[in-house]
């Protein structure tokens, strides 16, 4: 029985220490809130007066507007996924990681703004594909439309910006700065190689294929399911990372 005991009492604690902390997180939220406030209302003020002055005189027209403004929204939450560099090389992210929260609660702090921020954006980018008239443009009713840009522009800028908090947390800054250059030679090959191993006329029979009217509709929600499953992951190697995380490492 105390063996058993133990072995529960044991389970508790690993279980403890391994959930998200709502209140923690209310907290380091409003810290984070305080701190990266400023620069993001400054950058978002900046580009909105570019496109307020753009409306005004007629410069650069509707696809001018619409890439500033998604330009914005993709790039805030990359923003933040980044700012864990910074915190790992001023010793901010030491600090946090000796507070008395669990690693998850750390992480959650990190992935709830970038979570956000997508899904802001995507309503955003929603409205603007309603606007310039994607509808029409591809047959469907604007309802379909923006909803199907909802799903896209909030799930892709935050499966991108939560991979990036990930390597950010996991790779120290010196191997960061060259992932965009292996990245480009990675995407060069994988074209060459598709190049030459995708047979003739496969382009054809998928044009036959997404003809269909269930396919696209399968393709997004796979798609979908997809990047929920890039959130989830980067959330989990995130917390893992921090919870090793010593002093030596924050070199970053």
């Amino acid at each position: 029985m105390t063996t058993v005991a133990t072995a529960a009492a044991r389970d508790a604690q690993a279980s403890a220490r391994r959930r998200i902390e709502p209140a923690h997180v209310r907290v380091l939220l409003g810290q984070d809130v305080r701190r990266l406030g400023p620069n993001s209302a400054k950058a978002t003020a900046g580009v909105l007066g570019v496109v307020v002055l753009a409306l005004a005189t007629g410069v650069g027209g509707r696809g001018f507007v619409t890439g500033l403004v998604v330009a914005l929204l993709v790039m805030q939450p990359m923003f933040l996924a980044l700012q864990l560099v910074k915190d790992k090389l001023d010793g901010t992210l030491h600090f946090l990681c000796a507070l008395p929260v669990t690693p998850e609660t750390l992480a959650a702090v990190r992935v709830v703004p970038i979570v956000a921020f997508s899904a802001l954006g995507g309503s955003v980018i929603a409205a603007l594909s309603v606007w310039n008239g994607v509808p029409a443009a591809v047959g469907h009713g604007p309802a379909l439309v923006a909803a199907t840009t909802l799903l896209l522009g909030a799930l892709v800028p935050a499966a991108l910006a939560s991979t990036m908090l990930a390597l950010s947390a996991r790779f120290r800054f010196e191997t960061l700065v060259s992932l965009p250059m292996l990245l480009l030679f990675g995407l060069a090959a994988l074209t060459k190689v598709a190049e030459r191993v995708v047979p003739a006329g496969t382009g054809a029979q998928l044009s036959t294929l997404l003809a269909q009217p269930w396919v696209p509709a399968l393709l997004i929600a796979l798609l979908c399911a997809a990047l929920v499953g890039v959130v989830a992951l980067a959330f989990r190697v995130t917390a893992r990372t921090l919870a090793r995380f010593t002093p030596e490492s924050r070199g970053g």
